[in-house]
């Protein structure tokens, strides 16, 4: 997966660096011819001045294929392998709302088991998020159906924590051995979204989505701040990055337009 990703921004950065010489070049050419003409006397220079500049033509927005997607966070589902203290796992739907705008939620679990020396530490939760998507990747290329978003998301996290080992080492009075019952904490916190989305096969999309992270509130954290926030991660941080690698499914509706217009092309 992460090799897939690793190639395609390679890709993109030599893409780039090809347009950009391309472009420098162009205006380098450009430049010279302008030069050179200059030499023909001011009255050519006046007529090429006079003539009408052709208007870049504006490639208007392409009938994208519309309709519900399924879909599962695969940084979630290889959590396990990756550390032994934490478990997670989450779903995704996204829906066309307006041409170029998309309504996206998401609902998971996330729990967290760990035991250090000075304490132990268990939690089990859930957490949700709500929002938009808007498309902004337009290209004059029939049947393709990518997308590159930007987004805001409102999400909340609540959990039961519990601390049942909890040492106070002090080699004058002796050490002071508690523990913290399980109880429930809310944590609130919207998030700011950019990704990108292909289609692998007819359908079938694979996106990488970068998050931003900001903590609104928690309630109920004068005790002990939790650990880990289901969702959101770190619970000592107010913001912090995330980023979801989403396999999805979608299913087609109302693609009348989207046909039509692959046709004509």
């Amino acid at each position: 997966m992460l090799k897939y990703i690793f190639i395609n921004l390679i890709l993109l950065l030599c893409v780039l660096s090809i347009h950009a010489q391309y472009d420098s070049q162009f205006k380098r050419s450009n430049s010279s011819s302008k030069s050179s003409s200059s030499y023909m006397g001011r009255n050519s220079n006046d007529d090429d001045d006079e003539r009408p500049r052709k208007k870049k033509k504006k490639i208007p927005y392409p009938y994208k294929k519309r309709g519900v997607s399924f879909g599962v966070d695969l940084s979630r589902v290889a959590l396990p392998i990756l550390t032994d203290d934490r478990k997670a796992l989450e779903f995704n739907i996204r829906t066309n709302f307006k041409k170029r705008m998309f309504l996206s939620g998401s609902f998971g679990y996330e729990n967290v088991d760990f035991n250090k020396k000075e304490y132990s530490y268990k939690s089990n939760g859930a957490y949700f998020r709500f929002g938009f998507d808007y498309d902004f990747f337009v290209v004059e290329d029939p049947g393709n159906n990518d997308d590159i978003t930007i987004g805001l998301r409102y999400a909340m996290g609540w959990q039961q924590q519990e601390s049942p080992k909890l040492t106070i080492y002090d080699g004058y009075w002796g050490n002071y051995t508690s523990k913290i019952n399980k109880y429930s904490i809310n944590t609130h916190w919207v998030e700011s979204v950019v990704g990108m989305r292909t289609e692998l096969l007819k359908n079938l999309y694979l996106g990488a989505y970068l998050r931003l992270k900001i903590k609104l509130f928690s309630d109920n954290n004068e005790i002990m701040k939790p650990a880990y926030i289901p969702g959101f991660g770190n619970g000592d941080s107010n913001a912090q990055f995330g980023f979801t690698y989403v396999i999805a499914y979608k299913i087609s509706w109302k693609n009348s337009k989207y046909k039509n217009n692959n046709i004509k092309k």
